[in-house]
């Protein structure tokens, strides 16, 4: 009996394992995540901690990943004084002269929003601290179409050359907006500028920063719409995959 148990405990686990390689293989995805790297600094004047997604091509086929590469990678190198206002050095030397106890801040996280064989789809949230009233966190999307090897715009996705487009969007980001206790005091608008989307599955997801629809403690927002509402509203022009 024993014996026997011990034969069907394996066959499970066999079983197990094979429709875990079946997903993989399956997935159709030529690339894949093989980092996150992490740099982090700590000193008397400042804390730097930063990660952020690293892709790569399966086996020898090049599907254009380093030009997302690059992207994410410039953002870093130059986080700190797009968002300090000054270099590392400035740091110090502003510290010093002021005397201040407090030290600058600097963090950066991401999420994978979607991966599909076709759409790499990267939300990034910086935040900031400079001796300030408080600190600040920034949001930057990356939608990157590995077939065509280029970014996604909205206009790629969106078809809003038309004023009734821009204005049938922006009923469906007021209808689909939770608001928790109304502490935004304005309704989420978009148009053919805007930039900060990203895919979820089945799903067009707009975010707005702190400030951009509310006070500060407010934070910031997200607001998810369906594919099916903007097919519907005639709209939805994106022909890749999701």
């Amino acid at each position: 009996m024993k014996v026997r148990n011990f034969l069907f405990f394996l066959v499970i686990i066999f079983l197990a394992f094979s429709c875990i390689n079946n997903n993989d293989s399956n997935s159709g995805k030529n690339y894949r995540v093989i980092e996150s790297n992490s740099v982090i600094e700590d000193s008397a004047y400042y804390t730097i901690n930063f990660e952020y997604p690293y892709f790569v091509a399966d086996g020898n086929e090049d599907h254009g990943l380093d030009k997302l590469n690059e992207t994410v990678q410039s953002f870093m190198d130059t986080a700190a004084r797009y968002y300090w206002g000054v270099g590392i050095d400035s740091v110090k030397v502003l510290i010093d002269e002021i005397g201040s106890t407090g030290k600058y801040e600097l963090n950066n996280k991401y999420q994978l929003l979607d991966t599909t064989p076709d759409v790499i789809s990267i939300l990034m949230e910086t935040y900031s601290y400079a001796l300030g009233a408080h600190g600040f966190t920034a949001l930057h999307t990356y939608n990157f179409d590995i077939k065509e090897n280029k970014l996604i715009v909205i206009g790629d996705v969106l078809d809003l050359s038309k004023p009734e487009n821009t204005d049938k969007l922006n009923q469906l980001l007021a209808k689909n907006f939770d608001n928790p206790e109304d502490c935004f005091n304005t309704d989420p608008t978009a148009d053919a500028n805007f930039e900060l989307f990203g895919f979820e599955k089945g799903n067009l997801v707009f975010y707005y920063e702190a400030y951009a629809l509310g006070p500060y403690y407010c934070g910031s927002a997200k607001v998810v719409v369906s594919i099916d509402e903007l097919k519907a509203a005639g709209m939805w022009k994106w022909g890749g995959g999701l």
